[in-house]
């Protein structure tokens, strides 16, 4: 017999040895090859201008990479469907965002300037090996987010009475005023731009009404002009009286959200930050001052998001004070912008799905369903049947942003089209002006041609979809790279530049011809000392809207991942709006198309706060009701 090695003797200690440092050594280099792929994604991608920063940054991610590797492992191991669909569709844009040679500066240059690389073959192999990483940083970056839960909720467990609710409301409300009211007094009486012109033509009888601008939302206008011109005779009151009702609606908005945070027992500390937020933000007062009907759609659209969340969940009043709000909200989506009615059937649908999936754990009640029947059917009917009986012009090509832009991108890289094709195109526009003026970031270059075919686009809008999907069936990388062009300050995240962009208000225009209704614009704070530049400026930058969907998006993963599906329809309408840009965007970067994102960005940053319980015990801040 062979002699038998004791498991104790020095040779099996050795061997043992041995295997401990052949894994940690494949540890090592998991974490290093970990290390060098975060350092080229964040390098490649810009989020840091400091090539030291960027390393400090990839080795802290390193480091958490390895104090996490066996939770990491295990995800591997079993992964999260919800995880993998973000990770993919995230990797997927930024595949399609490398291809875009834009910055802030070039938006809206030529198609020589601003173009898109075309799709190769390399990129599905980048695709497929950034997957993996993409996977592992989003792991590590929910694991980070599970434990911010607790530091972020509020552990008091205080409760709150209905009076200081009120009185809490009302403070913040009047500060948020406060802060606001100096935007308006130097740019008195209020920011007007092209379309707040155009309203205001249309109301005064100048113009003639039209869909692109809201029959509604103009008449809503045209109540105070009325009151200005009939109590004080006076165009500029009137546009005043309007700044000051939008604001304080706002405000008051603003104030809601941050109450509404405090309901869901998030850090009264950050409250605070909340509060900060909202007041010293020149974008959010200047938004707050302009006569647009984004603000108050971008606002109803933030607070929808929020009574929609409490009424799922239950953790929300069900009774007529409740139906009555989700009217009026769903009347201002709906009414004020051309895309409100489609946010509003996205947002049901997705609730259907998921009534279907978790029945009786979500709350649904028919009258939710018919409130909203009802104020689609008001919607539709007014907008349609009533405002063509009345005599408002159509303007279909306002819809058509995204084909026109594709079929122009047809003709100018020589893309493949039937003798027929040629014809419906040409017929919209010459086919050698579109080499002249295509500008891949914006559409409105070709709808404000002079020779741009209005009424043939009106009256053949059936043939131009088809014609459309025809070329397209041919053409679809020339398509691809027309339509990221034309969109992608919604969904590129990787263009960071975006978050340095100031043109939100410079970009709508001051017409020239603003006396010609009366309207003069004042600085009534003239002559004063020390008034801050931020005050005087309509130049500031915000957030990339992209990210901000982003971080959304992120939310929502985060939350199904975690099997909170409820949790994850927080913000479904506002999303929905996002993808009606996607859909139809007329500019591939303007913020005001998305800025319920930014109202809602202090419940996107304290989301984990909102998570801290069970869904079983997810109830709202008791509220003491007062003798």
């Amino acid at each position: 017999m062979g002699m038998q090695v004791r498991q104790n003797s020095p040779v099996f200690e050795w061997i043992g040895e041995a295997e401990r440092m052949k894994n940690v050594w494949k540890r090592a280099a998991a974490c290093l090859l970990f290390y060098i792929e975060t350092f080229l994604f964040l390098e490649i991608s810009g989020l840091f201008f400091n090539t030291a920063v960027t390393a400090a940054v990839s080795a802290c991610f390193a480091y958490l990479f390895w104090r996490n590797r066996q939770s990491i492992a295990f995800a591997f191991r079993r992964p999260k469907p919800w995880t993998w669909i973000f990770v993919s569709f995230l990797a997927l844009s930024l595949i399609l965002g490398s291809k875009l040679n834009v910055t802030k500066d070039s938006l809206y240059d030529e198609y020589w300037v601003t173009y898109a690389d075309p799709l190769k073959a390399g990129d599905l192999v980048s695709l497929l090996l950034v997957l993996p990483f993409l996977y592992a940083l989003v792991v590590l970056v929910m694991q980070g987010l599970d434990h911010l839960t607790a530091p972020l909720s509020e552990k008091s467990g205080e409760t709150i009475s209905r009076r200081d609710i009120r009185k809490i409301f009302w403070i913040v409300t009047l500060i948020l005023f406060a802060c606001m009211l100096p935007y308006l007094l130097i740019h008195w009486p209020g920011l007007i731009y092209g379309d707040s012109l155009c309203s205001i033509y249309q109301y005064e009888g100048e113009m003639a009404y039209y869909d692109q601008f809201p029959v509604v939302y103009t008449l809503f206008i045209g109540l105070f002009l009325s009151v200005g011109q009939t109590l004080f005779h006076s165009i500029n009151t009137g546009c005043a009286l309007y700044s000051l009702v939008q604001m304080f609606a706002l405000c008051a908005g603003c104030a809601y959200i941050v109450i509404w945070l405090l309901r869901k027992q998030v850090n009264r500390k950050l409250l605070y930050f909340a509060v900060l937020f909202y007041a010293l933000t020149p974008m959010i007062s200047l938004f707050g001052i302009s006569m647009w009907k984004d603000p108050l759609f971008s606002m109803a659209l933030a607070l929808y998001c929020l009574k929609l969340y409490d009424f799922v969940t239950g953790s929300g009043k069900s009774g007529k004070a409740t139906a009555l709000s989700f009217a009026g909200l769903l009347a201002v989506i709906g009414f004020f912008r051309s895309n409100g009615p489609y946010v509003i059937l996205f947002t049901l649908f997705i609730l259907l799905i998921f009534k279907l999936r978790l029945k009786d754990r979500m709350r649904m009640t028919k009258w939710f369903w018919l409130v909203h029947a009802f104020v689609i059917a008001v919607v539709l009917v007014v907008t349609g049947p009533v405002c063509s009986a009345a005599g408002v012009e159509k303007h279909p090509e306002e819809s058509l942003s995204v084909p026109l832009q594709q079929m122009a991108a047809a003709v100018v890289y020589d893309g493949k089209m039937s003798d027929a094709e040629r014809n419906v195109v040409g017929t919209i526009l010459p086919l050698d002006e579109y080499k002249e003026i295509y500008q891949p970031g914006i559409v409105d270059v070709i709808k404000w041609d002079d020779n741009f075919n209005v009424e043939y686009v009106r009256a053949e809008r059936g043939e131009i979809l088809k014609t459309w999907i025809s070329i397209g069936a041919k053409n679809p990388g020339i398509y691809l790279r027309a339509w990221s062009l034309n969109t992608f300050g919604y969904w590129a995240v990787d263009k960071w530049d975006l978050n340095l962009y100031v043109g939100n208000i410079t970009r709508a225009g001051f017409p020239s011809d603003m006396d010609l209704m009366g309207i003069e614009f004042d600085d009534l704070l003239d002559g004063l000392p020390f008034i801050p530049k931020a005050l005087t400026s309509v130049m500031h930058p915000m957030p990339a809207l992209a990210l901000c969907a982003w971080l959304m998006l992120l939310s929502a993963a985060y939350a199904l991942s975690r099997k909170r599906p409820l949790d994850s329809l927080l913000f479904v309408p506002c999303l929905a709006s996002i993808l009606t840009l996607l859909i139809a965007a007329p500019d591939c970067y303007w913020p005001r198309y998305g800025f319920s994102v930014y109202y809602l960005l202090p419940v996107v940053l304290m989301f984990p706060g909102i998570f801290h319980k069970t869904e079983s015990n997810s109830k709202s801040m008791s509220v003491k009701h007062e003798n």
